[in-house]
């Protein structure tokens, strides 16, 4: 109960709810982190020739994010717009010739199109994020995933021009859910139950044990609009990577199989003085990120759907940890006769310890789930309210998802994982 209590303000920041305890809400750039004495990945050996000064080479290592602007422009990313506008037209038009949709919405832009999509299939933006493999086989989104631009500043921050990526493009749409003063996740209507929200993690243990000590360098970008605060922008916690490990997580408790830091976890970052930072990004900016830097995605209370795309890359000798998708694409190398080949390596092979399901933290989810159930009392009786709350909404989505891919199985191939199927191949 002390740790619960304890953390009632951390968790609520973390969540996007309205509890506050009196600590001051930040935004990205300036302010405290944790302590400097804590252990961690600090790489002083990166680069400053590049796009970064060195002044954001070193605040990436001792944050664990940046925020960039100034590199790309709004216009770098409309080849990527009209491709996503591309892509709903055709699904839209299946789903209105399938009977699923009366109205395909041609007329709005993309932020707001999907929203009122949605009011008619609220399975359709789940169903895009889930579609690993069409993500992939977008020719404009392969193009930003190696622009040069970009992997310059990786090569910065990794200290190496030998470059991977992993082979998952991520195509995050989020469309708005009204506020609330609980925790912005458990609401009463199931019908707005924000299931795509990812609670506080850190990269890292969605991966293998393997890939804890490699560096690997995430960005999150919008690609419709500006995503302020209250937009389903994202929240880091300063300097949690310098912590040097991957902390414990558990499945979340809340039916959206979304893997999360554990109380004790989160605990131990506000105790060592970890402050939450919000980052509002424009369209043309984006944030880089530590995989170990614990982070969520704060609530989308805003009006329109918030597109967004999340990449990562490591350097080509460190172990990447992946046991779902492909392995790495190397992008770029120090070699005079590098030719980039479309072709991952093989994904990592999981221990046989570890389940394929909740992967490293199923004895700790099993552990969690008996000690509330053994609590009993309101926190019991909270979560089980709350599963429930989810399940019917996962049953409503879930349906519509199912018309969706019906309606457009002869367009997509709604893979969920991601076999390196690349736009060459199959451009969509």
């Amino acid at each position: 109960m002390q740790c619960r209590r304890r953390l009632r303000g951390l968790i609520a920041h973390l969540s996007g709810g309205a509890i506050s305890t009196g600590g001051e809400r930040q935004l990205a750039r300036g302010a405290v982190g944790c302590p400097a004495t804590a252990a961690g990945r600090v790489h002083s050996s990166a680069s400053s020739a590049g796009p970064l000064s060195a002044a954001q080479v070193e605040q990436f290592h001792t944050d664990g994010f940046l925020v960039v602007d100034g590199i790309l422009s709004v216009d770098d990313l409309r080849p990527i717009q009209r491709a996503l506008e591309r892509k709903l037209d055709r699904i839209a038009d299946a789903l209105l010739q399938s009977g699923v949709i009366e109205n395909p919405h041609s007329e709005l832009p993309l932020e707001t199109r999907m929203e009122a999509l949605a009011q008619e299939v609220p399975g359709l933006p789940g169903a895009l994020h889930g579609d690993r493999s069409a993500v992939t086989a977008m020719r404009d989104l392969c193009e930003l995933w190696r622009a040069p631009v970009l992997l310059d500043m990786v090569e910065q921050l990794l200290a190496t021009p030998e470059i991977g990526a992993h082979s998952v493009i991520n195509l995050r749409i989020r469309t708005a859910t009204p506020p609330t003063a609980d925790d912005g996740n458990t609401l009463l209507d199931p019908a707005a139950v924000d299931l795509h929200r990812v609670p506080a993690h850190q990269d890292a243990a969605y991966l293998l044990p393997e890939a804890d000590n490699t560096l690997q360098v995430g960005i999150w970008l919008p690609v419709a609009a500006d995503v302020p605060a209250d937009g389903g922008a994202l929240s880091f916690l300063r300097g949690g990577h310098r912590f040097g490990r991957c902390l414990p997580h558990l499945s979340a408790q809340d039916g959206t199989g979304f893997l999360s830091l554990t109380d004790d976890a989160l605990g131990e970052l506000e105790a060592a003085g970890c402050v939450p930072v919000d980052c509002p990004v424009a369209l043309g900016s984006f944030v880089l990120f530590n995989n170990l830097v614990p982070h969520i995605g704060l609530p989308n209370h805003g009006s329109s759907t918030r597109w967004s795309v999340d990449m990562r890359w490591q350097a080509m000798d460190r172990p990447h940890g992946d046991d779902h998708n492909s392995g790495l694409v190397q992008l770029r190398s120090a070699d005079p006769d590098f030719k980039m080949q479309w072709v991952a390596g093989p994904k990592a092979t999981r221990p046989p310890e570890v389940s394929e399901f909740l992967g490293r933290w199923g004895e700790v989810t099993q552990e969690h789930a008996a000690r509330a159930e053994g609590e009993g009392g309101a926190a019991a009786a909270r979560r089980e309210a709350q599963l429930e709350l989810h399940a019917a909404s996962r049953e409503r989505v879930g349906a519509s998802t199912s018309k969706v891919k019906e309606a457009t199985k002869d367009l997509l191939p709604w893979a969920s994982a991601c076999p390196a199927r690349f736009w060459h191949e199959h451009e969509l």
